[in-house]
């Protein structure tokens, strides 16, 4: 019987060059990356006898045939642990699991660590401050289609993302602009959605009536609105009329642009799977007045 083919987190007491090459050589996928660390608030190199920040690998193949190539590397074994205990400590009579990375999640950090031709900047997973930020997805640029957490601003909502990979080790990306960023699902204690949507809903609102009563629609208003359609399509909200209030933005959005395919299925979403649960009297009524305005608009 043979193991799931999986990647495998592996560990040296002391990373040395010669750990590194004779990782490299096996006959596995490995990735061997070299870091840079934090030190006093600037970057730090660490020297070639500590080549990888906490000194991990990655080796995919079937455990015990990764575990019976590497057992001829000295100070090198595979990391265990049991849910809920860290690594290194007492397991008593448990049974130890390997630690092991998905694949996706493996294909993005080495995306990103990838990208940085000088060593990319890690930390420290418990250092790493993804619980105050927003999970995004990057749909632009180098970085497209690696996700994970915007810890730090620029400009308007732009800003470095952390991809966190099984609560080992952190990795941030360079500077994303704010059109690359999607955002999937807001932090618990971030009111940013509430405010942008009531925001933006007054604007969207003046948008969507140029466009029921025949006006042009500009360019910068187009612009706006796929600005919101690339950056919340996909965004998960925590409440019902949250939920109401982002899906008829969408929907409003979908119609101002003159996409009928999503329009219509936004439409149905709206009809089937959100009036059905609303028990906010002010967001029924919103969402009923935009429906019955499409509907008319479809016999004009």
């Amino acid at each position: 019987m043979t193991d799931e083919i999986k990647w495998y987190v592996a560990q040296a007491a002391f990373m040395t060059e010669e750990i590194k090459n004779r990782v490299e050589e096996l006959e596995f996928q490995t990735f061997v990356p070299t870091l840079v660390t934090k030190h006093d608030g600037e970057p730090r190199r660490r020297t070639t006898s500590r080549l990888l920040t906490f000194n991990y690998v990655f080796i995919r193949g079937e455990r015990r045939k990764i575990e019976e190539n590497i057992r001829h590397i000295t100070r090198l074994h595979l990391l265990y642990h049991r849910p809920g205990v860290a690594p290194g400590k007492s397991y008593g009579n448990f049974e130890r699991k390997p630690m092991v990375v998905s694949d996706r999640e493996m294909e993005m950090f080495i995306r990103v660590v990838s990208l940085y031709k000088n060593g990319a900047p890690m930390e420290d997973i418990k250092d790493a401050k993804l619980k105050k930020g927003d999970e995004v997805r990057i749909i632009g640029g180098p970085f497209a289609g690696v996700e994970g957490v915007l810890v730090t601003t620029k400009g308007k909502k732009g800003g470095k993302v952390v991809v966190s990979l099984s609560n080992l080790v952190a990795v941030s990306t360079l500077d994303v602009e704010p059109e690359n960023l999607q955002v999937i699902r807001f932090a618990s204690d971030n009111k940013h959605l509430y405010r942008m949507m009531d925001t933006f809903l007054p604007w969207a609102e003046g948008v969507w009536r140029k466009r029921l009563d025949g006006e042009v629609i500009t360019d910068d208003e187009r612009d706006k609105m796929e600005r919101f359609v690339n950056s919340y399509s996909n965004t998960e909200a925590d409440t019902n009329n949250t939920a109401a209030k982002l899906q008829t933005l969408l929907f409003m959005a979908y119609v101002v642009l003159g996409l009928h395919e999503y329009a219509s299925k936004a439409y149905s979403r709206l009809n089937t799977e959100v009036l059905p649960l609303l028990k906010s009297e002010r967001f029924r009524t919103l969402v009923i007045r935009h429906l019955e305005d499409y509907q008319q608009m479809g016999t004009r």
